[in-house]
């Protein structure tokens, strides 16, 4: 359309797509040089024989890794490059094609090659603020993060990966504030995102904010009716403070219909009929659980503690022994606990558990099926 000297006809078809896909940095690119200059003629996709050979190698590595036929969209990818150092949309396929194999240094080598000038630069950044993370190093990560977000005011997504990567690392006052700068940029877009409310919601929830928590769960509901992991999660909480119970306990069936092959959801609902005194309910829910996640420490003892109330005792401390021996290790706090089960059994434990009253101050514990999620890019 450009081309053919209707540049309207294509701003309309730019903004029709980017209303699809917002976050397409290419096409955001593209809309901003025709509305800047409508009348220039866009620079030619293929320039000569290598680009062609290039666009056609760069579109055999899509399909690849669309089959996950990973050797070759790598081999593929490299060719690409080889052929056209400068076409940076392959270096992002390339990095996303080294993570999906496990290199992940040299995914992160990839994404620091796309020069600052390209508009997939920001996406790049982030994916490898994201690996610096998963290397352990955090600082640098948060760094860079802070420094994304003052150079692009207008992109929330430096400060919603910032926050993923602190929650991540049980910083929830930190995480808090990063989500809430997030919101304050969509806010001034006019747009809103449930899945910041909800993670933001972990974070208040984390540090016993309750109802500040509440308020954003709900608030993601509003935005996504229906989200499982915004009904497990605030229906669990419910029920574990003795509140709106038969609201709760619907939001986690809901949660379980959406999901039902999603072991933490499982898990939380039996948990909820645990917390209810429904115990042969429970078992049955947590033995489902188990079933799907038969190595998680949190989802054993759950089960183990449902025995133990409807009298299968023996079985209640092999699943206790089970959560406390296996991998991955269970929590320093939840191993203390287990010890203490295995050596008096539960209903010791609870007497001494409720000889001591927590604090509105004091954070909660971790619940089932409320694990933070770890980031993504």
């Amino acid at each position: 359309l450009r081309r053919q000297g209707r540049p309207k006809e294509a701003i309309r078809l730019y903004e029709r797509f980017l209303r699809d896909v917002p976050d397409n940095a290419i096409i955001r690119a593209e809309l901003a040089a025709t509305r800047s200059q409508p009348r220039k003629q866009p620079q030619p996709v293929v320039r000569n024989v290598r680009d062609g050979m290039a666009e056609a190698l760069f579109s055999l590595t899509s399909a690849l890794l669309d089959e996950r036929s990973f050797d070759s969209a790598l081999l593929h990818a490299r060719m690409t490059l080889a052929l056209r150092p400068d076409l940076h949309v392959a270096r992002m396929l390339l990095g996303e094609i080294e993570e999906s194999i496990g290199r992940r240094r040299q995914a992160l080598a990839a994404y620091e090659a796309v020069p600052a000038t390209h508009p997939l630069y920001l996406a790049a950044q982030l994916r490898a603020a994201r690996l610096l993370h998963l290397f352990k190093r955090t600082d640098e990560a948060v760094a860079e993060l802070r420094k994304l977000a003052k150079a692009y005011p207008g992109d929330s997504r430096p400060m919603s990966l910032l926050g993923d990567i602190l929650r991540s690392e049980k910083r929830w006052q930190e995480a808090s504030q990063a989500y809430t700068a997030a919101l304050k940029v969509l806010e001034r877009q006019g747009k809103r995102n449930w899945r910041i409310y909800y993670n933001r919601g972990i974070t208040y929830e984390r540090v016993g904010e309750w109802a500040r928590a509440e308020s954003d769960f709900r608030m993601a509901l509003k935005l996504e009716p229906g989200q499982p992991s915004v009904l497990n999660y605030l229906g669990y909480s419910l029920i574990d403070r003795g509140e709106r119970l038969k609201e709760a306990l619907r939001m986690v069936k809901q949660a379980v219909q959406a999901r039902p092959n999603d072991g933490y959801i499982v898990d939380s609902l039996g948990w909820a009929y645990y917390k209810l005194g429904r115990y042969e309910d429970a078992v049955r829910e947590l033995e489902r659980a188990v079933s799907l996640r038969p190595t998680d420490p949190v989802i054993n003892d759950h089960l183990g503690d449902a025995y133990w109330k409807v009298g299968r005792k023996l079985e209640a401390r092999f699943q206790w022994r089970h959560a406390l021996d296996g991998k991955p290790q269970p929590e320093p706090e939840l191993k203390q606990k287990l010890l203490e089960k295995l050596q008096r059994g539960l209903d010791t434990h609870d007497a001494l558990a409720s000889g001591s009253k927590k604090t509105d101050t004091q954070s909660p514990a971790p619940l089932a099926g409320k694990r933070p999620l770890k980031p993504k890019g």
